[in-house]
């Protein structure tokens, strides 16, 4: 949360730091795929922030219970990849 807050806050450098430490993390342990997907978004990456929610999916993220109401994915639900992720996630 707090990389895409910076993002949409013109922080660009302290959200992508923050984007490599939990990249780095990924090495060694779980990171939601469904978090870095945000945290592109606060980055304004959508194309990044929808192949991290695909994963999500792959992976069965918990966190994809949110994807019908979480603002922070608002600008990506006109997109028919997300409608189609959201279709797979919701039923």
């Amino acid at each position: 949360m707090l990389g895409h807050a910076h993002g949409r806050a013109g922080h660009q450098d302290e959200a992508k730091e923050l984007l490599l430490r939990l990249k780095q993390m990924a090495a060694t342990r779980y990171v939601s795929a469904y978090g870095l997907a945000v945290l592109h978004l606060g980055l304004e990456d959508r194309e990044r922030a929808l192949a991290h929610l695909e994963l999500a999916v792959q992976q069965r993220c918990e966190l994809l219970v949110y994807v019908g109401i979480d603002p922070r994915l608002d600008e990506l639900r006109s997109d028919e990849r997300f409608q189609e992720i959201q279709r797979r996630v919701l039923g």
